[in-house]
């Protein structure tokens, strides 16, 4: 605590205090000795600073080679460059650092080692936006173990330029879940839809949780760009098929890593939908047979009644049929279909 608090005290003397802070989840690959290990989780804390640069903090930072596991610690790098380019930022610092120990409960804290390490130089180049980060740091490790350790965090992907967002409306429908055949009570959901000057849209289920009675799992946000948009009589028709890495949630009642969609990886997500100026209605099907086994239907809204009356009864009832590898089945009845094993409905059927 004295510790934190004279830190906090230095950063306010300098006028250095952090004005936001985001957390990043990526994959990491670490390449030593030209080999190359399989990727793993990466958790990465950016603060912005008021002077325009930022800290960065990879967490717990570890050598992973098959079953063997070294405990570094905290790779802390505070005033990284940062230089705005074409949507996205630009960062870099070359700095020499005391690796601090990792600060995760599975690891006893005289396990890490960076702190007998000493001070080592740390090259870092990167890029991020507000929902990605990918960046190649440089471990100097010549002068105790003769080598230089070379780290890559995320996907050089994603950083393109994306069409401009001209206008931005927020929804507040009612959301219901239905996993194995059964369904949820319905709950208050918020969905941002942002309008593109290439005449698609941006679309954010914001804070999307499970929720089955009392038990609430959070999920995160489940951001979907480049939505196709038709427009039909009296409304606009949407609808993708993506894989996504669900993001976590920004709201302040439930902790940044209670969030379990970055865990979950790449998912495919196909949605379906409508809007109108005053109201929304889509299907989502977030297919976590990877991970959980099953496919997620998620209702968004009421069906409109804008054209669509037929739409009425059915839509809310719509049989849905993946195969087990997550290919959605063109059918509404399994009757016709080959012999397998299919999930209808969220619900795995032997036909």
């Amino acid at each position: 605590m004295k510790k934190f608090l004279l830190t906090l005290v230095a950063l306010c003397c300098t006028g250095l205090l952090p004005v936001a802070a985001q957390n990043y989840n990526e994959k990491l690959i670490v390449t030593i000795n030209g080999e190359s290990t399989d990727s793993i989780p990466a958790s990465i804390i950016v603060e912005q600073r008021e002077d325009g640069k930022i800290n960065f903090v990879l967490k717990n930072f570890m050598l992973v080679a098959g079953e063997d596991v070294m405990p570094v610690g905290n790779i802390s790098l505070e005033g990284v460059d940062v230089v705005q380019e074409e949507g996205y930022k630009a960062i870099s610092t070359d700095q020499t650092i005391t690796i601090q120990p990792g600060d995760t409960t599975d690891i006893p804290a005289d396990s890490w080692i960076g702190p007998i390490l000493g001070e080592v130089p740390i090259l870092l180049n990167g890029k991020l936006n507000d929902t990605n980060l990918y960046c190649t740091i440089d471990i100097d490790m010549q002068a105790m173990l003769e080598q230089t350790i070379n780290v890559v965090i995320g996907q050089d992907n994603g950083f393109e330029q994306l069409p401009n967002v001209v206008a931005s409306q927020t929804y507040n429908e009612k959301l219901i879940v239905t996993i194995n055949g059964e369904s949820t009570d319905s709950i208050p959901a918020s969905i941002i839809v942002e309008q593109r000057e290439d005449g698609k849209i941006n679309f954010v289920l914001k804070n999307f949780m499970l929720v089955a009675g009392e038990d609430v799992m959070p999920v995160g946000n489940i951001s979907l760009e480049g939505v196709d948009v038709v427009q039909e009589e009296g409304y606009k028709a949407i609808s993708t098929d993506q894989t996504i890495t669900i993001q976590p949630g920004d709201t302040t009642d439930i902790p940044a890593d209670s969030w379990i969609g970055p865990i979950l990886g790449e998912v495919p997500i196909l949605l379906n939908g409508k809007l109108n100026d005053t109201r929304l209605y889509c299907t989502i099907d977030i297919n976590m047979m990877e991970s959980l086994g099953q496919v997620i239907n998620v209702v968004i809204g009421q069906p409109l009644a804008t054209g669509i009356h037929s739409a009425t009864v059915t839509d809310n009832a719509t049989t849905r049929i993946f195969t087990l590898s997550g290919r959605r089945v063109p059918a509404t009845s399994t009757d016709n279909l080959p012999k397998g094993v299919y999930i209808v409905n969220g619900k795995k059927v032997i036909r």
